[in-house]
């Protein structure tokens, strides 16, 4: 082996995000939203406006730092939003991140019990508005399908009636008629 294999990044098992790297990451990242969310669910004591879980987390490559993703769950208060409206509901999401971060030094106490790192990441929370995003995206393919014509407005009952469900109780199939 030359001098130049036994120092390259292979010869030492490092290498791209798709090893082992890789993978370490993913179950750090797995253990700290698991942590986080029982941690959110039996052992936090602070005041938040709606009910929050952690939907993403992403550690840095060096395990040093995390951002932690959280989405919270609040009424509906109206059903076609304004502008401002959004920019309440805006102020609710980033009171929520506020309040958690506030509270950031149990959650680090909580990981550091739980995680058997020698160095657990530092976390910091943020709001992910994905999902969010994506119901208004979807809504606005909707309004464009329904103006187009090309489909009719969504029923309550969109699986329809004429389906053939089988031998379910209740039901009759069409080969037992």
């Amino acid at each position: 082996m030359s001098r130049n294999q036994k120092n390259s990044p292979k010869s030492r098992g490092g290498g791209a995000k798709g090893s082992s790297d890789g993978r370490r990451l993913q179950r750090v990242e797995k253990e700290i939203r698991e942590v986080i969310g029982q941690y959110l669910i039996r052992g936090f004591r602070g005041e938040l406006p709606g009910i929050v879980s952690a939907s993403r987390v992403i550690v840095s490559r060096d395990l040093r730092t995390a951002k932690v993703l959280v989405t919270l769950m609040v009424p509906a208060t109206v059903s076609n939003p304004t502008a401002e409206d959004e920019k309440a509901q805006q102020l609710v999401h980033q009171q929520a991140v506020d309040a958690l971060q506030e509270h950031a030094h149990e959650f680090q106490a909580e990981l550091n019990r739980c995680l058997k790192m020698k160095h657990c990441p530092r976390i910091t929370f943020f709001y992910d508005d994905g999902f969010e995003h994506a119901l208004r995206v979807e809504s606005i393919l909707r309004d464009l399908k329904i103006k187009s014509g090309k489909e009719a407005p969504v029923s309550e009952d969109e699986f329809g009636d004429d389906e053939d469900f089988g031998d379910e109780p209740g039901h009759e199939s069409g080969d037992n008629q």
